[in-house]
């Protein structure tokens, strides 16, 4: 009966069409008849991928919907070589499926064989489906591969992290101590993503254990630098005085690195030869910096690990934050230990907010910075206000974008410009600005006629520019008058500059022509290159005389090369289809390049990009 049913299935296959519907209900049929002899008779009509699509397909679907043992040999041979994804990842779950040890095998073969993510990312998910523990030992030992083989050991982290559980803690706890350091970075992020509490307490042991040792080592360091001016003979004493005393008692906090330094002098000194000593030191030297590496690593790594672990329940609270902060105050950690220690620091702990905002790293403040921003509490306000007074300018930005986000930053905005003291009315002015508060306009305004110091006149100037609206462009158009001095006029054109607007540009041309002062011809044509530099936005044609006016009228400042170029600058931005226009601009550009300039007037980089420009102008002139 078999041998009938396997001569039928040999019928089909002499005539099959793999992509009728018929002939495919036909093979599984006959195939499900025959039973596991048909292999054999399958396996001799597929050459690898030379045989049709069809029936690689159809073959490859058998496998997965009759799982038999004997099909492991075929797929293990076709799927080293098949390049059809489908087919590919048909077959690999087919694999998956009959979950016998060679087909175990064979999957962890193609996970080390096949290269291409889209094919490696198939074998991954097939094979922990099959079984997470042999695919978490497959995956370790290739992890295992380390800095030899990074590519590698880089992957089977990536999949280890997806598989990597309680029962693994063991495994990866003794990966913390592995001498690699490519292993030991990825054993400390693994170590981090086991979410119970025997993971969490393992962690906080790495993590106490390495800031011990980066205080060990400094107190190493300091101890090697005296060395480093002895002469031999003295270099001897002192370090046999150093164990004597040690031995006595006296150094019972030394740590073991120390000891073993003086011993080392000691006996590189008793050798007689001059190198000894120096190369003694730098061997410590050169050993401590390898491990430092390592320390701050495993530090920082922990302390955001710990983070999570507090985060999800496993670990109290109130102990991890012991450590951070102690960590955080000796600076044995970097930005990991800043954003963990932000991460989790009570919105109402001073003492600690202080700690982290004038510590001595500007990258650990900054990370923290990000942190207390992202987290988005009215509470921490006093901390980000505090933080805008960074002495670095990219942090206390970032602080002010950050307390910008929060409930209730226009009523601080409207705080902060009524104070009397100068650092913080700055502050809210850059507040108001940056969130672009309308709201505060009338304020702004009301500050300009009650106080008559140039200087806050002159930041209301510059926010209300940054606010804009109409209430804020129309008050700056009339603060633009002759009566004002030119640093005001400058100051109010370049903030209605700064709006972008063709009406507000129009308006500030008229102003520049009643003032009739060269610079303001000069912001006039910006603004104009401001309100028309996109193609979707062109100056009029009709507005073109206007334009050359103001060219014109910026060209003939006193000592004019600077004005020059910037309306050089602004010019190539502006959108304007009125050949006569460029035509009058290039012959002004160019005849400017034939005056004599003074020494410096221009750089070499401005020359060129005057030039430049003189043969865009002649382009548009000719209606390219």
């Amino acid at each position: 009966m078999a041998s009938k049913a396997l001569d039928q299935f040999r019928s089909t296959l002499d005539h099959l069409d793999g992509e009728d519907r018929e002939h495919q209900l036909a093979f599984f049929r006959g195939l499900m008849a025959a039973g596991p002899s048909a292999v054999m008779e399958l396996d001799g009509r597929l050459p690898g991928s030379r045989a049709p699509r069809s029936l690689r397909l159809l073959a490859m679907e058998a496998c997965f919907y009759y799982p038999w043992p004997d099909w492991v040999p075929i797929l293990a041979r076709i799927l080293r070589y098949e390049s059809d994804p489908a087919i590919f990842e048909t077959g690999t779950r087919a694999l998956g499926r009959i979950a016998t040890h060679s087909a175990l095998a064979a999957l962890r073969e193609l996970n080390t064989m096949r290269q291409g993510a889209e094919f490696k990312e198939v074998v991954a998910q097939v094979l922990t489906q099959a079984d997470p523990q042999q695919a978490f030992d497959h995956y370790l030992s290739r992890l295992l591969e380390g800095s030899g083989n990074p590519t590698v050991a880089n992957e089977a982290a990536q999949r280890l992290a997806t598989l990597v559980a309680g029962p693994n803690l063991t495994a990866i706890r003794t990966l913390t101590m592995h001498p690699d350091l490519l292993v030991f970075r990825h054993a400390i992020h693994l170590l981090a993503r086991i979410q119970t509490p025997e993971a969490a307490d393992a962690l906080a042991d790495v993590f106490e254990d390495s800031h011990r040792e980066v205080l060990a080592d400094r107190q190493l360091k300091e101890a090697i630098a005296p060395y480093r001016s002895l002469p031999p003979a003295a270099a001897r004493e002192k370090a046999q005085e150093a164990l004597r005393a040690a031995n006595a008692g006296e150094g019972l906090d030394l740590p073991p690195g120390v000891k073993d330094l003086h011993r080392d002098v000691v006996t590189a000194t008793e050798e007689g030869k001059p190198t000894a000593l120096s190369a003694a030191l730098t061997q410590a030297a050169e050993a401590m910096h390898q491990r430092s590496r390592r320390l701050s690593f495993a530090v920082d790594a922990a302390a955001e690990g710990l983070a999570d672990q507090v985060q999800k329940g496993h670990l109290e609270a109130g102990r991890v934050l012991d450590l951070l902060v102690n960590a955080y105050r000796e600076q044995t950690g970097r930005e990991g230990l800043a954003r963990a220690l932000a991460r989790l620091v009570p919105a109402d702990a001073a003492a600690v907010h202080q700690l982290i905002l004038q510590g001595p790293d500007a990258a650990q403040r900054a990370a923290a910075v990000e942190i207390f921003g992202q987290r988005a509490e009215p509470a921490l306000q006093p901390v980000l206000l505090q933080a805008c007074r960074d002495p670095l300018a990219d942090i206390a930005d970032r602080a002010l974008h950050h307390l910008g986000q929060l409930p209730g930053a226009l009523d601080l905005a409207r705080q902060l410009i009524q104070s009397q003291v100068p650092q913080e009315l700055a502050l809210g002015m850059r507040l108001v600005g940056m969130r672009r508060f309308q709201e505060l306009v009338p304020d702004l305004l009301a500050m300009v006629q009650d106080d008559t110091r140039e200087e806050v006149t002159l930041q209301v100037i510059e926010t209300l520019g940054a606010v804009g609206g109409e209430m804020a462009s129309a008050n700056l158009l009339e603060m633009l008058h002759s009566g004002q001095s030119l640093r005001i006029q400058t100051l109010v054109a370049e903030s209605l500059r700064g709006l972008g607007e063709p009406d507000v540009a129009m308006a500030l041309c008229a102003k520049a022509d009643h003032i009739k002062v060269p610079i303001l011809h000069a912001v006039a044509v910006e603004a104009l290159a401001a309100a028309h530099g996109q193609p979707e936005r062109p100056m009029p044609p009709v507005n073109g005389t206007m334009l050359l006016h103001h060219v014109r009228k910026a060209w003939m400042d006193r000592n004019p090369w600077s004005l020059r170029l910037r309306v050089v600058e602004a010019l190539v931005r502006i959108q304007l289809a009125h050949p006569e226009t460029w035509s009058a601009v290039s012959d002004l550009v160019r005849d400017t390049l034939s005056e004599k300039r003074p020494a410096g007037a221009w750089s070499p980089d401005a020359l060129h990009q005057v030039q430049a420009a003189a043969k865009q102008f002649a382009q548009r002139a000719s209606g390219a």
